[in-house]
């Protein structure tokens, strides 16, 4: 789910530093719950970072496409059972960030909504943030996703769209479906109608979101995967994923609404890299870290790209009522 969150952000830094475009006035955010979610002076988040790219996304809006869920499948489930359906808030503002980074402040919000379908589980995410240089230029990005994949992991829907300063960057829609050992295509109808080959082994997001887990359950330290999740132009991504040693951690910026839903339960630290399979980058183009909880629940998340960081502070949570299935 966050794997979509730093795609975003990353996106967004490297047109900051590209265009220094000037964000004019202050404005809200609307969730696809109605909720008006206001966004501070500083910037919004979206996809990649200069030179460097590459979840997860809250609510969307009519705007963003609804994915149609397909045939019904066996539920993928972990020990802990299926995934919790949620709805969580996340406050952005600017991490670590070294002497020359060109990013003076960062802030907005991000809201995913993650639901049980019974035959899988949608994902609709929308992150909002702005980016500030400290002398008067300042970028605004608005990130929105919504999928639908499968429980056996094999088929998946997605829509994507990322507005820069208000105005339609860039826009992703698209089925993919997987084979047995993983392999398998994805067919593009925006930007334009393409097909893509899936290398064996590929996962989708919510199937990755179990896998972890899986790793994390057994005291796997590294989990490998490729992962494909319709968010850009890179087909696929090679995520080394290392899990950390178990304990209750609850989120500490997790002080009001829904502390209950992750109160005193077992969580891993995990840290995600992203390697582009485009080239031969010894370096991952981002990375991203967070305490994955055992009911698939990322809390505090910190996206890093060199110079400086975006942390996402998990502020409110709450639990969706399970599906009559």
């Amino acid at each position: 789910m966050l794997r979509r969150a730093l795609v975003l952000t990353t996106a967004l830094v490297a047109l900051f530093f590209l265009v220094r475009w000037v964000f004019v006035g202050d404005e809200t955010t609307e969730a696809a719950s109605g909720e008006t979610v206001p966004v501070a002076v500083a910037g919004p988040a979206a996809p990649a970072v200069p030179d460097q790219a590459a979840p997860a996304v809250p609510p969307t809006e009519a705007a963003v496409s609804t994915p149609v869920p397909a045939a019904p499948a066996a539920a993928p489930a972990t020990d802990q059972g299926r995934l919790a359906g949620h709805r969580a808030i996340y406050e952005l503002r600017l991490g670590q960030n070294r002497p020359g980074s060109g990013v003076a402040m960062a802030d907005g919000k991000m809201v995913i909504e993650f639901a049980d379908t019974c035959d899988g589980y949608t994902l609709t995410q929308r992150l909002r943030m702005r980016l500030s240089d400290g002398e008067g230029s300042a970028t605004s990005t608005d990130f929105r996703v919504a999928n639908w994949e499968s429980d056996d992991g094999r088929r998946f829907r997605f829509s994507t769209r990322h507005l820069v300063n208000d105005q339609e960057d860039e826009a992703y829609e698209g089925s993919a479906e997987l084979n047995a050992d993983g392999s398998g295509t994805a067919t593009y109808t925006k930007p334009e109608d393409r097909t893509e080959t899936l290398i064996p082994g590929t996962v989708f997001p919510t199937m990755h979101t179990v896998e972890l887990l899986r790793a994390a359950e057994a005291k796997k330290p590294l989990l490998t995967k490729p992962l494909f999740d319709g968010t850009g132009d890179e087909t696929v991504y090679s995520v080394v994923g290392a899990i950390g040693r178990s304990s209750v951690a609850d989120p500490a910026g997790l002080t009001g609404k829904g502390k209950d839903v992750l109160a005193g339960k077992p969580s891993w630290p995990v840290r995600l890299a992203f390697f582009s399979l485009a080239g031969n980058e010894e370096l991952p183009q981002y990375e991203v870290g967070f305490r994955l909880y055992a009911n698939g629940i990322s809390g505090d998340i910190e996206m890093a790209y060199g110079d400086f960081s975006i942390d996402a502070v998990l502020s409110e949570i709450e639990a969706l009522p399970k599906p009559d299935c």
